[in-house]
């Protein structure tokens, strides 16, 4: 039986997963209040900018994070030295970690995209889940907000599609091709962000491989966005 660690040892171990994701914390708050500060006065391209820069050094910093997590925990477990609940600590904090690393990349890269495209506002899809109610039945929910914070109100609509494979060929289905969902199209209109639910119904046999989000703008200078996601439950 490998050695478990004391409780000083574990202290220890727990008290460094603490320290880290504390620094995680006040690097989000003080990167939050720095975005705020630049996002006063400018106009949207020199934000765009700026926010861009801003978000890629966040990104190195997780990055660096990530990679000493990763030796933290490589090292813990070669030993076998550290109790269960503080490796799941550590692995929960890693996975965070890369959720917060992939957040920023994406934000990055719709930054990118409104400047070259010449945009003045750019949507994002956030927070989307989904959850099985019934043997038939799903529900799914999601968060659309506005990159730009100045940009104002935003409108237009927010279709959905099921992609997957039924009896052998890939199909993609729109929430009219669902039976009984509910709604069948979602209307966005927003000053800085807007919560969008529904529920559906699969056909038998499909098995469901990723969802898609398309937003249609109606405001002049807002960007569409096609955002995919990997379908999060088990066919």
């Amino acid at each position: 039986m490998p050695p478990r660690l004391n409780a000083q040892s574990a202290g220890r171990a727990s008290t460094a997963a603490l320290y880290a994701l504390a620094f995680i914390l006040v690097l989000g708050a003080l990167a939050g209040a720095f975005l705020s500060g630049l996002l006063l006065g400018r106009d949207g391209t020199d934000l765009a900018a700026d926010r861009t820069r801003t978000l890629e050094q966040e990104r190195d910093l997780l990055l660096q994070e990530l990679a000493e997590l990763r030796q933290r925990v490589i090292a813990l477990e070669r030993a076998q030295q550290v109790d269960e609940q503080a490796a799941r600590a550590l692995r929960d904090q890693l996975k965070e970690s890369q959720g917060q690393r992939l957040g920023l990349e994406k934000e990055a890269a719709l930054l990118r995209r409104l400047i070259q495209e010449g945009g003045k506002g750019i949507p994002q899809v956030k927070d989307l889940n989904i959850e099985q109610a019934s043997p038939d039945e799903v529900l799914y929910r999601f968060t659309v907000s506005q990159l730009i914070p100045e940009f104002g109100r935003s409108e237009g609509l927010v279709e959905l599609r099921v992609r997957g494979s039924l009896a052998g060929e890939e199909r993609t289905l729109g929430l009219a091709e669902l039976a009984s969902a509910e709604p069948v199209e979602h209307r966005m209109g927003f000053e800085h962000f807007q919560v969008l639910e529904g529920r559906l119904r699969l056909p038998a046999g499909l098995a469901a491989e990723r969802l898609i989000i398309y937003i249609k703008p109606k405001t002049k200078g807002l960007l569409p966005v096609t955002e995919t996601f990997p379908w999060p439950l088990a066919p």
